[in-house]
């Protein structure tokens, strides 16, 4: 996996527990973390240049997984006839992502003519149809891409190609599953991937997973947009819970990843200036709701049409020259290596999350939940300033803003307070015993 890259290197820190001076402070429960972004190779498989250019960012921002399409229609044209020269594209990219340490959620999608014509499947017939393609895939990539995500957005006439059917969808998921897990039992099947997370769209997944019956997937995926709003002041963080509640409650307990989230830069979307903290926000926002991975859409601009909102989700333009947001995501992917979620703050204003990592290395991330512009030179009088009490004198305290760079502590014995804005910034302790 790629190590930190853009924080200071001399971030070797191990931390005690700590007390915030400001309250409530829920607990998360544990779980680890992963910072992704849907790369979408299958677009550059005529390119070879810009696909390397795009690994070799990729790597350098330390992303832990991308999100990669693989279409039934183009692998095989014909029932069991693939296309070997197209094939060879994609374990060309599939190498070039292994190689720089970037996991792969293989995403199986959309009909072929010669099985449903077209659009999804909704026979049995053809269901063991698509079947059979995703075991071929699993073989092909056996132990390279070890989870494989069934369909997109279903939820959406527009990518189920025909009216949604959540039943017909479950037993989709349920002929992929077994299929999948008949090649290699170790495989973990991503099921749902529903655009949003409303009323309409749970209930649609639940019913969905109840026909596919238990077991069918080990992970439930999401596509929890926030628009242009923070993800943390959106409906979205409450609509999760909702979900995490249905679901435990009809025996599902499996981890939830968002795989497709972001902030379009088009003319009405948000500002190229304004992205980088709240993609941050998002991922740390997410996290605090329960989700393990959270692969934001996506890592390059598909074009470059000003009013097409759909060609600027990136983090790089279309040229690939970098969008302020690349640094910003890699340092959050290299601070959270390895990290696990434990606990969320809310209170005065103020949002936290709190990480742990192996060692004892604390970090905590904070920031001015609501609406709020940085450049308020008054932020500290209006209650927006993050607390941390009980530290010991011997204590280490290293405070970075949101591109890494070392910002001044505030500091008065074993109180800590770090003036927030509307972009996180980090907080690490280092206890004198660690």
């Amino acid at each position: 996996m790629v190590t930190l890259k853009w924080t200071p290197l001399a971030l070797a820190l191990a931390c005690a527990a700590l007390w915030t001076g400001c309250c409530p402070r829920e607990p998360v429960t544990p779980h680890p973390v992963a910072v992704g972004s849907g790369i979408y190779l299958d677009r550059t498989l005529f390119d070879r240049g810009r696909r390397d250019t795009i690994v070799a960012l990729a790597a350098e921002a330390g992303l832990h997984w991308t999100r990669e399409e693989f279409l039934w229609e183009g692998i095989e044209p014909e029932p069991g006839q693939y296309s070997e020269s197209l094939l060879e594209r994609h374990d060309a990219r599939v190498v070039r992502l292994a190689a720089a340490g970037i996991q792969i959620l293989g995403l199986l999608d959309y009909g072929v003519e010669w099985s449903t014509g077209g659009g999804a499947p909704s026979t049995d017939t053809q269901r063991a149809d698509f079947a059979r393609y995703a075991a071929f895939m699993a073989e092909r990539y056996r132990g390279v891409i070890t989870h494989w995500e069934v369909w997109n957005e279903p939820n959406l006439g527009k990518f189920w190609r025909g009216t949604p059917d959540p039943e017909a969808y479950g037993l989709l998921l349920r002929a992929t599953a077994d299929a999948l897990r008949a090649v290699d039992p170790q495989i973990r099947v991503v099921g749902g991937a529903i655009s949003g997370c409303g009323r309409d769209d749970r209930a649609f997944l639940m019913r969905a997973l109840a026909a596919a019956g238990p077991g069918a997937c080990d992970i439930v995926s999401i596509h929890p947009y926030s628009g242009e709003s923070p993800w943390d002041r959106s409906d979205e963080p409450g609509d999760v819970c909702a979900l995490r509640r249905q679901l435990a409650e009809a025996g599902w307990n499996v981890p939830l990843w968002s795989t497709e989230c972001g902030h379009s830069t088009c003319d009405a979307g948000v500002a190229v200036e304004e992205q980088p903290g709240l993609l941050v926000r998002m991922y740390l926002s997410q996290f605090a709701a329960g989700i393990e991975n959270v692969l934001s859409y996506d890592f390059v601009d598909d074009g470059v049409d000003p009013l097409e909102k759909e060609h600027h989700w990136g983090m790089l333009y279309h040229d690939l020259e970098p969008k302020p947001s690349l640094r910003v995501v890699g340092v959050l992917a290299g601070l959270l290596e390895g990290a696990w979620v434990q606990e969320r703050f809310q209170g005065g204003g103020v949002e936290a999350v709190r990480f742990e990592k192996e060692g004892g290395l604390t970090l905590w991330a904070a920031w001015a939940g609501a609406e709020y512009p940085e450049n308020d030179p008054l932020a500290s009088r209006r209650g927006r300033v993050f607390t941390l009490e009980g530290l010991a004198e011997s204590d280490t305290v290293t405070a970075l803003d949101l591109h890494g760079r070392v910002l001044e502590v505030d500091r008065e014995g074993g109180v800590v307070r770090l003036e927030t804005g509307g972009s996180p910034r980090y907080l690490f302790i280092q206890s004198a015993g660690g």
